[in-house]
């Protein structure tokens, strides 16, 4: 998903991509999990997860949302709020 890119939002903090994939790979250091123990338990391999974190590799949406439920996380998406115009109100 280069270019553009995905969004994922976290309270009301949105996160691109980039600092996605940072956040993700701090929550596993944080947890003492090394590449190849976050690589068994998503089903990945270390070498694909690794590509991740160095920001070569954008997962599917299947891998990101194993990798993010192998850590307790979960992908989730909802309404965007739209603003009002001046004239709709």
């Amino acid at each position: 998903m280069r270019g553009g890119g995905f969004w994922l939002v976290q309270d009301t903090y949105e996160l691109t991509e980039k600092e996605l994939i940072s956040h993700m790979s701090e929550i596993r250091k944080s947890l003492h999990m090394t590449q190849q123990e976050l690589a068994q338990k998503s089903g990945s391999t270390q070498q694909e997860i690794s590509r991740l974190e160095k920001q070569k590799h954008s997962p599917s949406v299947r891998t990101l949302c194993k990798i993010l439920d192998s850590i307790d996380y979960q992908l989730t998406f909802t309404k965007k709020e739209r603003k009002r115009k001046e004239n709709e109100r």
